[in-house]
């Protein structure tokens, strides 16, 4: 996997900065740091490492704590809530939990899914007629 920019492809106007941009020993992490101290981050998996996550359906994490406690975290796959102000929240957003999905949202996401594998369908249909 590596790191992506912009970190939220909807909202490209967010500033980012690039988290070890000028360390040798790392490679450069761009990122949006909120005021609260939370860094958001957005990953791109090969090809190679997607179809291995189709076939598994894992993501392992490594923090390096050096040996201090472990900052709360979470993983998602939905673009997560960036609000600047609370009147920028929707309406029945759960701001205890972040990432939590609405269920008007997973039936739009599922929706787009069934979309792309549709298409995709077509294409390998389109791919496997003789020439």
């Amino acid at each position: 996997m590596k790191p992506v920019s912009p970190v939220i492809p909807s909202r490209p106007s967010l500033p980012e900065q690039v988290i070890a941009e000028n360390q040798k020993d790392y490679l450069p992490l761009p990122a949006i740091v909120g005021q609260d101290g939370v860094v958001l981050t957005r990953w791109e998996m090969s090809e190679a490492e997607r179809q291995l996550f189709l076939e598994q359906g894992h993501i392992y994490l490594m923090v390096y704590t050096r040996g201090a406690p472990l900052q709360p975290f979470w993983l998602q796959v939905e673009p997560p809530l960036v609000a600047q102000t609370a009147d920028q929240i929707p309406d029945g957003y759960d701001t205890r939990q972040p990432g939590v999905m609405s269920p008007e949202r997973a039936k739009e996401l599922n929706e787009q899914k069934q979309e792309v594998e549709a298409l995709a369908d077509a294409i390998e249909s389109h791919d496997e007629r003789p020439a």
